[in-house]
C-alpha cells in the first residue's frame, strides 16, 4: 500500500463518503422517530392480521419471528431499501472510480508509469473504500442511537447487538465492494461496471423478497447476498450466524483475488 495514493484516494472519495453518511445519520434519526410514534399500532396490526406480517416481508425483505417488539421494528431500518440503495451506490461508485475510471478516461496509460505497481495501486484503492465503507456502516448504526437516546425509548436499544448488527453490515459492505473491483476489472467502460454491479444488487434484493411469495426463488435464496445478512435475528438471538460470515467473507476474498489477478494483467486500450 502506498501511503501517498492512499491519501489522494481518501480526498477523493471523502465528499461521497460524507454526504452518504450525513444521509444515514438523518435517516436513522427520523425511522427511530416514526417507529416511536407508529410502533404501538403496528404491534397491535401485527398482532390481528397477518397480512401485515407477509407484508413486513415484501416492503423490508425481513421475516419477522418470535416476540416482536419496538426495538424489532427499529433494527429493521437496517435492512430498509433507502439504506441499502445509497450505501451500495456509495461503495459501487467508490469501487469502480478508482479501478476502472482511469481506462475509461484514457488516464490510465500515464498513471501506471507511476513508480507504483498495480498491486500497489488496487491494495492501496482497497483499503480506501473498506475504511469508506466501515465509516457509513457506523453512521447508520449512529443515526438509530441518536434517535433512540433522543426519543427516551422502553426498553432501551441493546447497543451491543446493534454493534453486532453493524458487523453483518459491515461484512455485506466488504463482499460488494470486491465483488464490484472485480467487476471493473473486468471491463474497459464505468458504465458497464456500475450497470453490472446494479443488476447484480438488483437480483439479489428481488430474490430476497419475492421469497416470501414464489416456491422457486426461496429454493435459490442462497443466491442473494442479503440471504446472509439478517439484522432482526441478530437481535432476537443476541448472536450474528458465523455461517453467514463466513460465505460473505468467502464471496469478498474470492471476487478481490480475481479482481486483483485481472487488474494485475490488464490490457489498457489505446481507445
Amino acid at each position: 500500500m502506498n501511503g501517498a495514493l492512499t491519501a489522494k484516494m481518501t480526498r477523493d472519495s471523502a465528499v461521497v463518503v460524507l454526504m452518504t453518511s450525513v444521509a444515514l445519520v438523518l435517516f436513522g434519526f427520523l425511522f427511530v422517530l416514526a417507529m416511536s410514534n407508529w410502533a404501538q399500532d403496528l404491534l397491535l396490526l401485527w398482532s390481528k392480521i397477518g397480512f401485515i406480517q407477509r407484508m413486513f416481508r415484501f416492503v423490508l425483505s425481513i421475516d419477522l419471528q418470535g416476540e416482536v417488539t419496538v426495538n424489532t421494528l427499529i433494527v429493521s431500518g437496517f435492512v430498509h431499501p433507502f439504506l441499502l440503495m445509497i450505501t451500495w451506490g456509495c461503495i459501487v461508485s467508490i469501487c469502480t472510480h478508482f479501478i476502472v475510471e482511469p481506462i475509461d478516461r484514457g488516464t490510465a496509460d500515464l498513471l501506471f508509469t507511476l513508480p507504483i505497481s498495480r498491486a500497489t495501486y488496487f491494495v492501496s484503492a482497497t483499503a480506501v473504500w473498506v475504511s469508506a465503507s466501515g465509516v457509513i456502516a457506523c453512521a447508520a448504526l449512529l443515526g438509530i442511537w441518536i434517535g433512540g437516546e433522543w426519543f427516551d425509548l422502553t426498553p432501551p436499544l441493546p447497543i451491543f447487538r446493534l454493534i453486532l448488527v453493524v458487523m453483518n453490515l459491515w461484512i455485506l459492505y466488504f463482499a460488494i465492494g470486491c465483488l464490484a473491483m472485480c467487476v471493473a476489472a473486468l471491463v474497459n467502460r464505468r458504465t458497464q461496471a456500475v450497470g453490472g454491479m446494479v443488476a447484480l444488487l438488483l437480483s439479489s434484493f428481488l430474490i430476497n423478497v419475492l421469497e416470501a411469495f414464489i416456491p422457486f426463488f426461496r429454493a435459490i435464496r442462497f443466491l442473494g447476498l442479503l440471504c446472509y445478512y439478517r439484522p432482526v435475528e441478530i437481535l432476537q438471538s443476541g448472536n450474528p450466524s458465523w455461517t453467514h460470515i463466513a460465505v460473505l467473507t468467502g464471496i469478498a476474498v474470492v471476487s478481490w483475488v480475481i479482481g486483483c489477478g485481472l487488474f494485475m494483467r490488464k490490457d489498457i486500450p489505446v481507445a
